[in-house]
């Protein structure tokens, strides 16, 4: 028995040899992005297809039931935000949400989150990549499709490169964003 925080005791998990394994490489990946690279990232995501494509999208099936809609996604999403916030402060390790699930389930359940998780990474970068193309396409004239292709060639290059240049290139862009924002907010 192992004895908690608070000091109650609690049943001792041990790990495989092959889960001890994947968390002594996790303990090994290299950190090559900073703070800034990191909400860089994040806000990227939120504000390209979240703010400049799904409101519209939104609008058009709900009216102004957009607001509600949005209201309540908040203060889900702000529940997810304070768990793993609470788990990372209390797991600090690299591997996210898959190290947190296997480390307390299991790795069966470890595993079905990273691919449930690859899957909506997946879907929110195809979201995000039809928003960027369908609104370059009208402001070109041109059909989607081809800019969709290259979109995807394009990101797919950058993430080649490496974390280090992608999160950099993500700065640029959330600047550029933000700045499109402040645009629209003033003027």
């Amino acid at each position: 028995m192992r004895r908690s925080p608070t000091g109650e005791s609690t049943e001792d998990v041990t790990p495989s040899s092959a889960e001890d394994s994947l968390f002594r490489y996790l303990n090994r990946v290299k950190r090559e992005m900073g703070f800034l690279g990191l909400f860089s990232v994040a806000a990227g995501a939120m504000i390209s297809s979240g703010v400049f494509v799904l409101p519209g999208v939104v609008f058009s099936q709900v009216g102004p039931g957009l607001w509600l809609s949005y209201v309540i996604a908040g203060a889900v999403a702000l529940l997810g935000i304070l768990a793993v916030i609470e788990l990372t402060t209390a797991m600090p390790r690299a591997g996210g949400n898959y190290f947190y699930v296997t480390r307390s389930l299991g790795p069966l359940m470890g595993t079905m989150t990273g691919v449930i998780s690859w899957f909506a990474v997946t879907l929110k970068s195809a979201f995000a990549v039809y928003g960027l193309s369908a609104f370059i396409g009208a402001w070109l004239g041109l059909p989607y499709y081809p800019i969709a292709i290259g979109v995807v060639i394009i990101f797919a290059a950058i993430n080649v490169l490496g974390t280090d240049v992608a999160s950099r290139i993500e700065t640029a862009l959330v600047v550029i964003l933000l700045g499109i924002i402040v645009a629209i907010v003033v003027f």
